[in-house]
């Protein structure tokens, strides 16, 4: 069983974070068709600017890398909000990302642990997050680790 720790970023992996994470963000808009390719990667640029205003260092905002416990070797990276107007308190994970080469090993499972114990951490009682239709291994990751719907977008194209 692998685990996982979870390291805040340095400033060369929130550079490295941000353009991965704004790429991918940009493709699963489009393959979700809510944004045209030609807008995509602008309008994610415009989104991260406007939740990590001021990059890594953004109050209430935690990037981590995800490292192999053994080996330290970073597996992927994780991006948790606290939420601060909501009854209970809480935390949003807009990002999680295991490294492609790491994927099917355990670390997204050894993850989501780590980054529950980091919420009790901070005094959450509750992570939220927002997964795509279209990714079928994250929803079973989330769903294998007690993550339930509450809220579902459906959509339906009009034919001509």
């Amino acid at each position: 069983m692998v685990k996982v720790t979870l390291n805040p970023m340095s400033p060369d992996e929130f550079e490295i974070f941000i353009e991965q994470t704004t790429k991918h963000y940009a493709d699963e808009n489009v393959k979700a068709g809510y944004w045209l390719s030609s807008e995509s990667i602008e309008r994610s640029t415009e989104a991260h600017q406007k939740l990590l205003p001021e990059g890594a260092s953004t109050e209430g905002h935690h990037l981590f890398m995800a490292r192999d416990a053994r080996s330290k070797t970073a597996v992927g990276y994780i991006w948790l909000s606290i939420e601060k107007n909501v009854a209970i308190p809480s935390g949003f994970i807009f990002a999680l990302f295991v490294y492609e080469q790491f994927r099917g090993k355990g670390y997204g499972t050894a993850t989501m642990k780590a980054i529950e114990a980091k919420a009790s951490e901070l005094g959450l009682k509750r992570l939220m997050l927002h997964v795509f239709a279209q990714n079928p291994v994250a929803i079973h990751l989330y769903e294998e680790s007690g993550y339930c719907i509450t809220s579902l977008n459906m959509m339906r194209e009009i034919p001509d």
